[in-house]
């Protein structure tokens, strides 16, 4: 590779560097999408940098993350990792198979090799999670899963004994049944989690926060669902759950909530602290159909009577 060669020939310029991001291509032809021993060795010279803080792994080297992970130089300064497995549109699924699905096997030993790390995004990864014995030392403030498969382990597992620093958790899935059990162990043991994003991306029949009990560690502010099938129910149990919530956002074309329980949902106080709220500019009956104007007006009389912000678009 051009870069590692410029490193090893400029070491003051290997020393500036601080933000790392590789995406060797994957060759869809290739059934194994194997690093090479020379290109090998030429990311080994780059993973062995000092003092990074920022690390994106890409293509090849997704799959089986852990493997270059284990040969990262500045794990003990990394605040932000990024494994992203996300294929090219013309790679297709034709060959994806374990050598070529990105991956990462999370245990002890890797949460002790970042001790420093605020910030993990998984994209399209295969997550096995191992868990610890030991409280972790690991301190994340913000996790993205998107499109994580889940093939084994409990996501709460994932930092042990550590989560009480987790501040923004972010989550996409296509398969929101298997992805919910996650969220739900998370949102028990997070008891400073300020925001929770959370995309089911359009999954029919899929409700968010039914049959969820009270949990005294959920301290939400700031709730953002999309593509759920949300109904009044749904914003009962939110009220419920959430009560310190200052954001509300419901997105999507599944939400089964009229203008009408949009307005019953504010007038009953179930979010005292509400300041903003964003609906959807419809309701599914099904199909999803517009708001006229007046029913629009009816939402914003509704949460102008509560001092909230609304954000709309009918």
């Amino acid at each position: 590779m051009l870069f590692a060669r410029t490193l090893t020939s400029n070491p003051d310029l290997a020393a500036l560097v601080r933000t790392l991001e590789l995406r060797p291509a994957i060759d869809a032809s290739d059934h194994h999408a194997w690093v090479s021993e020379k290109e090998m060795s030429s990311v080994r010279s780059i993973l062995d940098l000092k003092g990074l803080q920022k690390v994106t792994l890409g293509g090849n080297l997704a799959v089986r993350a852990d493997r270059f992970l284990h040969a990262l130089a500045s794990s003990s300064t990394l605040v932000e990792l990024n494994i992203d497995g996300t294929r090219p549109p013309s790679s297709g699924n034709a060959h994806l198979n374990s050598h070529t699905a990105a991956s990462l096997e999370w245990d002890e030993i890797m949460a002790y090799r970042f001790p420093r790390l605020r910030q993990l995004r998984l994209s399209d990864v295969q997550l096995t999670i191992i868990p610890s014995l030991m409280p972790c030392p690991t301190r994340l403030t913000s996790l993205t899963l998107h499109n994580v498969d889940i093939a084994d382990g409990v996501l709460s597992d994932l930092c042990h004994e550590a989560w009480d620093s987790l501040r923004v958790l972010t989550v996409t899935t296509k398969c929101p049944e298997a992805m919910d059990e996650h969220v739900r162990s998370l949102l028990d043991v997070c008891e400073n989690l300020d925001t929770l994003q959370y995309d089911a991306c359009e999954t029919p029949g899929v409700e968010a926060f039914t049959d969820t009990e009270p949990s005294a560690g959920i301290s939400l502010r700031e709730l953002r669902l999309s593509g759920f099938d949300i109904t009044p129910q749904s914003l009962a149990s939110i009220g419920r759950i959430c009560k310190g919530l200052r954001e509300l956002s419901v997105a999507g074309r599944l939400v089964r909530v009229t203008p009408e329980d949009w307005a019953t949902f504010l007038a009953s106080g179930a979010l005292p602290a509400l300041q903003r709220l964003a609906t959807p500019a419809g309701t599914c009956r099904p199909p999803f159909a517009h708001w006229s104007q007046g029913m629009g007006q009816q939402v914003q009389d509704a949460c102008a009577a509560r001092n909230v912000a609304l954000v709309s678009s009918y």
